[in-house]
């Protein structure tokens, strides 16, 4: 089997070697560091960055289609759409729906395996027990008391595929779901929800590791309450996911979660739903109609109803507008969502034994190439 050699600036994502080489082989990384002479296939990129595949923990759809209706179609166009954007790996995430739906949603996904461009590693679902208060632009209709039951056949039904959890701590056997999930191996993440202080630290006390999107969904910060927000920043035990896409956080809010929480603390996402990747418009949202004009995805009430960007964009935020370095960057889109989903040891980094998930990106982070376990899934053709 012939050696594949990408050049070009590596980043690890722990170091940054500008003069740099990555060797696939086999579907694994059998060398990242410093050009070197090697046998095999070299592709030059001294224009560009290389560095591990691109992987977002919490995405709904794009083009049209979601993780709701999760036909061979909308798997294979979703999976095609996020590998252009440099993502290697993604959790389809799921929103507020009747119990049957749920289950039988879960079922449908947990039975793909081969995707013709980023790779499923799991589901995250969002809803349906969150705050009605902090609703978003989630459906209110299903969004229900909780039911451990009802969790616990969710569960069940993606056959270990369930890997992030977003209720609200604060709800009725709120505690006793995230007890169930956390000793079952599942990441609880608290979203779209009005926890108080006390409340969020008591959550994470009985196994509360996340936050879904900081800042959006949920009990803003008070000098003398400074709930959910608040934990978030300052408890070490808690991972966050940050919207970077101009429209959910302002530059200075997103510098002050990467100033407190660090590359390895925050996790970018897209947060993209149904109508990300069309052109301006209005398209139906399960119930609602979302209005996409000017990059925004809006409901009719001005409610955000999510985003449409894909990572390599919020990378670009990051180092741009809030003023973070390149590495710290792509760690938050590489290295912090693979400890996330407990990966770290084969995907989010360029090391000798982890799989070749590699993304290729020109210096304005424009996609060049996707590489999913050894297999280039996109070309831009430059």
């Amino acid at each position: 089997m012939n050696k594949t050699v990408l050049r070009g600036t590596v980043i690890t994502p722990v170091e940054l070697i500008s003069r740099g080489q990555v060797e696939l082989h086999g579907g694994k990384i059998s060398y990242a560091g410093p050009k070197r002479s090697v046998e095999g296939q070299v592709i030059e990129h001294d224009d560009a960055i290389i560095c591990p595949g691109l992987i977002d923990i919490h995405i709904h759809g794009a083009l049209g289609y979601d993780f709701m209706d999760p036909t061979p179609k909308a798997m294979d166009t979703i999976s095609k759409y996020l590998a252009e954007g440099g993502v290697t790996g993604f959790l389809a995430t799921t929103h507020s729906s009747s119990q049957s739906k749920s289950v039988n949603t879960i079922k449908q996904i947990s039975a793909y395996r081969d995707l013709p461009g980023a790779k499923l590693l799991g589901i995250h679902l969002e809803g349906p027990y969150l705050s009605h208060k902090k609703k978003g632009a989630q459906d209110e209709a299903h969004i229900r008391k909780l039911d451990l039951n009802e969790l616990k056949d969710m569960v069940l039904a993606g056959n270990g595929l369930i890997k992030i959890v977003t209720i609200a701590p604060e709800i009725d056997e709120g505690l006793e779901a995230i007890k169930y999930l956390s000793e079952s191996g599942v990441t609880v993440s608290a979203g779209h929800t009005n926890a108080l202080f006390e409340e969020a630290k008591e959550a994470i006390d009985l196994g509360l590791n996340h936050i879904s999107h900081l800042f959006n969904g949920m009990r803003g910060f008070h000098h003398r309450e400074p709930g959910i927000v608040g934990v978030a920043l300052t408890d070490g035990r808690v991972t966050v996911e940050l919207i970077a896409d101009g429209v959910h956080l302002h530059p200075v809010a997103l510098r002050i979660a990467a100033l407190v929480k660090g590359g390895q603390g925050i996790a970018l996402i897209s947060d993209s739903i149904k109508p990300a990747g069309l052109p301006e418009g209005q398209y139906k949202q399960g119930n609602k109609v979302v209005f996409v004009r000017d990059g925004q995805l809006r409901l009719a009430d001005g409610t955000i109803a999510g985003s449409g960007i894909r990572l390599n964009q919020a990378v670009k935020t990051m180092i741009e507008e809030a003023g973070i370095s390149l590495t710290e960057a792509v760690q938050m889109a590489t290295l912090t969502p693979s400890r996330i989903l407990g990966l770290s040891s084969v995907k989010g980094r360029l090391s000798e034994g982890y799989d070749a998930d590699i993304t290729v990106m020109d210096w304005d982070f424009l996609v060049r190439e996707t590489w999913v376990e050894g297999t280039r899934v996109y070309d831009d053709g430059s």
